[in-house]
């Protein structure tokens, strides 16, 4: 699935990112892929695996969609539309 990253918290390893489904997701550091939380900013587009875990959506496997390129609006578009 693709995405927007919509909040980074560094200090606390974590952000969100919004899919293109609008559900709003938890990303703890050990998910990104090629991409530390260092270099995570709001408005980059991610592609990532979405889960359901005990204490509700996350995003997993996550790495930079189309070189991260940020989308008019914030908001990314799936390959289908």
């Amino acid at each position: 699935m693709v995405g927007v990253v919509k909040e980074v918290k560094k200090e606390g390893g974590f952000a969100f990112v919004v899919g293109s489904d609008g559900v709003d997701r938890f990303v703890h550091y050990t998910n990104l892929l090629g991409i530390t939380i260092e270099q995570l900013t709001s408005g980059l587009d991610v592609e990532f695996e979405p889960v359901t875990s005990a204490r509700g959506p996350r995003a997993v496997s996550v790495r930079l969609y189309n070189n991260g390129r940020c989308s008019p609006g914030g908001q990314s578009k799936s390959d289908d539309s």
